[in-house]
Formats: structure tokens, C-alpha cells, sequence
């Protein structure tokens, strides 16, 4: 673990699609904190049930970056 404390935690894109939510699975068994960027959060939350902190994105949507 980092000094900040951080190296537990994990941002993915995609985390609900075929390989993603494989990948999402690996993580939490590692113990590591994931929160998962997803155009609809409910899915996160079917797929996962609760384990990973669901975020709304839409990556065709620049604004929230800009």
C-alpha cells in the first residue's frame, strides 16, 4: 500500500461488458475497491450487487471534462 493509502482502489470503463466484468470479478477478490464508470449505474449494481460503487458516465459526452 502506498503512503496515501490508495493502492486499493481501482476506476474501470467498461466494467459491465464481457471482459470487463471479468476483469471487475478479479479485482474484488484481490481485495481491491472498484468503482465502475457506466452510462447506467442499475446494471452495476445487477451485476455486482453492491461490491463495486457504481458511477454514471458517458464517454460520448466530453462536457463533465471539459
Amino acid at each position: 500500500m502506498t503512503s496515501a493509502g490508495t493502492a486499493g482502489r481501482v476506476v474501470v470503463a467498461g466494467g459491465t461488458g464481457f471482459i470487463g466484468r471479468h476483469f471487475v470479478e478479479d479485482l474484488l477478490g484481490a481485495g481491491r475497491e472498484v468503482a465502475v464508470l457506466s452510462r447506467d449505474t442499475r446494471r452495476v449494481e445487477e451485476i455486482f450487487g453492491g461490491r463495486a460503487v457504481a458511477a454514471q458516465w458517458n464517454g460520448a459526452d466530453s462536457e463533465p471534462w471539459a
